[in-house]
């Protein structure tokens, strides 16, 4: 099947066989730790923050495979899957720590308030099969006859019962406006589920039914899943361009980065000692049961007792205060190299790489190293499509090469 088989812009529909994926676009995604090609010096300084117990700090272009390193470390040490959080300019140390819905948790509440609060209707004669409650005529002529009237807090009313056709006898109310609920805005009409002031009937312990199960809307963020303690190993965290951050995180990092421990607020006060609370997964833990991502906090504090191995990426567009950077072991990605380039190529390809994918290799290497933006990814695309034997040829080839390998910091 030939490069033009696919699509030509006819519009016609026909019966066209697709082509299958290269082995970085497979999905559902799987990491292979064995395409990543350590450069020069890296390895010393992933043995240094192991032993250190210290992050990771890797410095170096978009592309460049800083991302990647922490897979290879985490599958040949054995440290689990690999919990990753990707930063952006609102990324906060708060939600890696420990996230809580306070707008689902109201949710929650309002909807079980409202539940408790409607009472079930009484039970009524019944016509035909359907089992209909009706109500009788006696009933229909007392909700009409009038409506309540509004009164003030503190006002006692006097209530009129229907006791028989024509007789009426007056009795005193004991029910009374309380002022908070007329603050709350329980007016007077207001049936249960819509009075804000009405109770439904709450355990004793708790108040609102369910208000002490606060476990449902908490979830441990990655950096606070990766300090969670009780692993033999350390987990393996990866900070995704912390360069991309507000200017504040990296100094809100500091405390916890030296202690490895933080709170939750939300179960500091709360009443109940012991609260399980969600982990945040790590690479293939989306479909765990419920039971193996909860995690028992105490009090709400977290402290660990492995501190976990982090690398954190950055692609040098800011500089990082001096107290940070001493809390770090620091990596400069060195520049390209040919050979580095075509064993990395070849560990994605699963073979050789010769003729037009070497010269496309050095060509690559020489347009980096006069200082344009271009990604490894690129590289993968190009190679991927010149050593196809059925891939395009000619004027066509060189026109795709220059969709494929435009700069990056071009318009």
């Amino acid at each position: 099947m030939s490069w033009n088989t696919y699509y030509r812009g006819t519009g016609g529909p026909r019966d066209v066989t697709l082509p299958e994926p290269p082995p970085w676009r497979t999905f559902p995604r799987a990491a292979d730790p064995r395409t990543f090609q350590p450069p020069d010096g890296l390895t010393d300084a992933v043995n240094a923050a192991v032993y250190l117990h210290r992050p990771l700090l890797i410095t170096g272009a978009a592309g460049s495979g800083k991302s990647t390193v922490i897979e290879q470390v985490a599958e040949e040490l054995r440290l689990g899957p690999v919990l990753r959080w990707h930063i952006t300019s609102r990324s906060t140390l708060q939600d890696a720590l420990c996230r809580y819905d306070a707008l689902g948790h109201i949710h929650a509440l309002r909807i079980a308030q409202s539940r408790a609060a409607v009472p079930p209707p009484p039970p009524g004669p019944a016509t035909g099969s359907g089992a209909r409650t009706v109500r009788s005529a006696r009933e229909l002529q007392g909700a009409a006859r009038e409506p309540e009237a509004i009164r003030e807090p503190g006002e006692v009313r006097e209530t009129r019962e229907v006791r028989e056709p024509g007789e009426v006898r007056a009795t005193r109310a004991t029910e009374e406006i309380r002022p908070e609920v007329w603050a709350e805005g329980g007016g007077p009409g207001a049936g249960p589920a819509e009075r804000p002031g009405s109770r439904p009937p709450a355990r004793p312990e708790t108040g609102w039914p369910g208000a002490d199960d606060i476990a449902p809307f908490l979830q441990f963020g990655p950096l606070g899943t990766a300090l969670l303690p009780g692993r033999e190993r350390p987990r393996a965290l990866l900070i995704d361009e912390i360069d991309k951050s507000d200017l504040d995180l990296p100094s809100d990092l500091l405390d916890v980065l030296e202690r490895g421990e933080f709170k939750v607020p939300e179960l500091v006060r709360h009443s109940r000692r012991r609260v399980g609370v969600r982990r945040w997964p790590g690479d293939g833990e989306s479909d765990l049961p419920e039971r193996l991502m909860r995690h028992p906090v105490e009090n709400g504090h977290v402290r660990c007792d492995r501190f976990p191995f982090i690398v954190m990426t950055s692609n040098g567009e800011r500089e990082f205060p001096a107290p940070f950077l001493r809390r770090c072991i620091r990596y400069d990605m060195p520049p390209l190299t040919p050979d580095l380039l075509r064993r990395a190529v070849e560990a994605h390809l699963g073979q050789p790489v010769t003729g037009d994918g070497r010269e496309l290799i050095e060509e690559f290497v020489r347009r980096v190293a006069k200082g344009e933006a271009l990604a490894v990814d690129q590289l993968l695309n190009a190679v991927r499509i010149v050593t196809d034997e059925r891939g395009p040829r000619g004027e066509q080839r060189a026109r795709l090469l220059a969709i494929l390998l435009r700069e990056l910091s071009g318009a």
